[in-house]
């Protein structure tokens, strides 16, 4: 137990294979109960290494069971997990489709934080989509959900969600408040994760208002807070932030190897959305400087990649928020 405890990312590493095994064990024997438990504990472990398709197999072969055994609570819960996942995936029409179905299941079990959970991801979808209204019409909801019902965690996630949704409507004062909110509540949880996360958030609004050094400040920090937990997914969302501040200040030799950067580990977890933003702004930087040929070179590919996921129109990927 103690060398458990000591690398559980270890010890996880070390048994993938046997995860997935005793889902379908459990499924087998005709455990749902345990299958569904099963399949979303690990989801954790799935989604720190980005291990996409043991995540869906395990959800998948529980899901069926669960639904097989009219298990609401599992289901529920299983169909949250994969709605994240779609997100992550840039499959927005399937994940607002688990999202929903999540979303009844709980209101009509009464599992409020349930509720909360699927409308505040039903929320990164409007916003990821440009809905803005919808999206902070949901955050709202989820929000009150979660502040009635105690949801601590919850609460600084989604304080952090409307800081960010001020921040693009313009309203930096109101968006600073709930950043601060955010950064205190995540503080007081002793959740350095989360600090993390509202850090690279909160750059956003000190670079806004022309203070490039304080977001470099705040992003550096999370960046140190990522890599320690070796959380290679936040870790390119805040390079990627990296690179958009510098590429504001017009350093291209600063911005190019942080854009690079993500957009490798971007690609190397199916993030195509975000990999293309860094192309675009790494093409924006070449044409900037007078390197065409670079710049044609880097456009091209976000392209392709904005193509492949019916971004056809897109000539800057929006900023895709971690779901809840």
């Amino acid at each position: 137990m103690d060398r458990l405890m000591a690398d559980p990312v270890g010890w996880f590493d070390a048994e993938r294979d046997n995860l997935l095994g005793a889902v379908k064990l459990a499924v087998d024997w005709g455990l749902d109960e345990l299958a569904w438990e099963l399949a979303a504990g690990a989801a954790t472990y799935y989604d720190h290494r980005c291990l996409y398709q043991d995540w869906q197999h395990g959800h998948r072969l529980a899901l069926d069971a669960a639904e097989a055994a009219g298990n609401v609570r599992g289901a529920s819960v299983l169909l949250r997990g994969l709605g994240q996942l779609h997100i992550y995936q840039d499959e927005f029409d399937r994940a607002t489709r688990a999202l929903e179905s999540s979303l009844g299941l709980c209101q009509d079990g009464g599992d409020k934080r349930g509720e909360a959970l699927s409308v505040a991801m039903l929320g990164t979808v409007s916003r990821v989509q440009g809905r803005d209204d919808e999206a902070l019409e949901r955050v709202e909801h989820a929000l009150a959900i979660a502040a009635g019902e105690g949801e601590r965690h919850i609460e600084a996630q989604l304080s952090c969600t409307m800081a960010v949704m001020k921040l693009m409507q313009g309203k930096l004062d109101e968006a600073e408040l709930w950043f601060d909110g955010a950064l205190n509540q995540a503080s007081a949880l002793g959740d350095g994760h989360r600090v993390a996360v509202v850090l690279r958030r909160f750059s956003r609004l000190h670079d806004r208002r022309g203070d490039p050094d304080e977001a470099l400040r705040c992003l550096g920090q999370a960046l140190a807070t990522f890599e320690a937990l070796a959380d290679e997914r936040c870790a390119a969302y805040t390079l990627l932030e990296v690179g958009r501040v510098y590429a504001g200040q017009h350093d291209r030799d600063r911005a190019s190897p942080a854009l690079e950067r993500a957009a490798g580990l971007f690609h190397r977890h199916g993030d195509r959305q975000d990999e293309a933003a860094c192309w675009q702004l790494i093409g924006d930087l070449d044409a900037a400087a007078g390197v065409h040929h670079l710049a044609q070179q880097h456009r091209g590919r976000a392209l392709r990649l904005w193509q492949m996921i019916g971004d056809i129109n897109q000539t800057k990927a929006p900023a895709r928020p971690s779901s809840p």
